[in-house]
């Protein structure tokens, strides 16, 4: 994939605490590296969005303009917060991101890391076949666990993404 940002994938064995730690994620991404960080969602059910935005067709329209090659600003399909972490500007709940192709996946990427220098694509425990190819495209792969579930998410990624792996274990702890 072609990308000028950075790609991080992110997912976990539980849909529960995957926008808070993705979000811890970006924030520390922001303190340490700078720049802009955008959580792209990939799961069926939106976390990230924001509450009464009907926009049901920005997404439709951000792709179509990728496609066409328009250049266009982010600032009317996303939504940052005061630490200066993006989301689309989606509803909660049904993501329509979750039911994009392999190919209409790879353009949401490729057009948005254009605008961001880092994306956090927040699987949860969505491990879909689109999923699994991003998760295999990022540079780095961040599993949050708490033992409690046998993901078998070595053997969807195989063996060459094992380097790009890693494990967080998470104890409820501040040290998570």
């Amino acid at each position: 994939m072609d990308h000028t940002a950075r790609l991080i994938s992110v997912c976990c064995e539980s849909d529960a605490y995957s926008a808070e730690r993705c979000r811890s994620l970006a924030g520390q991404v922001i303190y340490s590296h700078g720049g802009s960080v955008l959580i792209l969602p990939l799961s069926y059910i939106n976390d990230h969005g924001v509450d009464g935005t009907t926009r049901s067709n920005s997404l439709s329209r951000l792709l179509y303009s990728i496609q066409c090659g328009r250049e266009c600003s982010l600032d009317g399909v996303t939504y940052t917060d005061s630490y200066g972490v993006s989301s689309l500007l989606l509803s909660k709940g049904r993501n329509p991101v979750a039911y994009l192709d392999t190919d209409e996946l790879r353009t949401l990427i490729f057009g948005l890391s254009k605008k961001c220098n880092t994306i956090i694509a927040d699987s949860a425990s969505c491990f879909r076949n689109e999923n699994i190819m991003l998760m295999k495209e990022s540079e780095n792969i961040v599993f949050f666990e708490r033992g409690r579930r046998v993901t078998g998410i070595e053997e969807m990624l195989g063996a060459e993404c094992e380097k790009k792996l890693i494990r967080i274990k998470l104890t409820g702890g501040t040290e998570d």
